[in-house]
């Protein structure tokens, strides 16, 4: 099966995809694990020794549930999207295109996440209400490294 690999623009260099590349935009990682967001709150509450990198969007519409797309931590910090097919999951693909609505308390309306945001969007993407039709699963994440840079056990 051919899957197609759906990625954003984005400015700044790539960097060796090893798993220890900042984000294009410069952040780095905390010493909790995972990215600060512009609250300075670190991503993934309870999980410091961990970091997202995976989403998969499973569809429920058939007898068994059947994987439609994925979204994926890039070394650069961005989110890639992989689907099995031309408009396969058209929902996915609208949450890489327009981003991901968030909703804080205190503020007057949704804020939009983009994919660019990386781990953050995958974050919102978890945080979205339960669907019908389709079931958002994290299935994939890395350990962090420690402050000498090696990954923590």
């Amino acid at each position: 099966m051919d899957y197609y690999m759906w990625r954003k623009q984005t400015t700044g260099e790539a960097a060796a995809d090893d798993g220890t590349a900042g984000r294009a935009d410069g952040a780095e990682l905390s010493p909790e694990g995972g990215y600060p967001n512009s609250e300075g709150r670190t991503l993934i509450p309870g999980h410091s020794e961990t970091r997202l990198t995976m989403v998969a969007v499973y569809d429920l519409g058939f007898d068994e549930p059947r994987r439609v797309a994925e979204f994926r931590l890039t070394s650069a910090g961005s989110v890639a999207l992989t689907t099995p097919g031309p408009d396969e999951c058209p929902l996915a693909e609208d949450w890489y295109a327009d981003g991901v609505e968030r909703y804080e308390s205190g503020e007057p309306g949704p804020t939009l996440v983009p994919p660019d945001d990386g781990a953050e969007f995958l974050q919102a993407l978890l945080d979205l209400p339960p669907m019908s039709y389709y079931r958002l699963v994290a299935e994939g994440s890395s350990s962090q490294p420690d402050a000498s840079g090696r990954a923590q056990r």
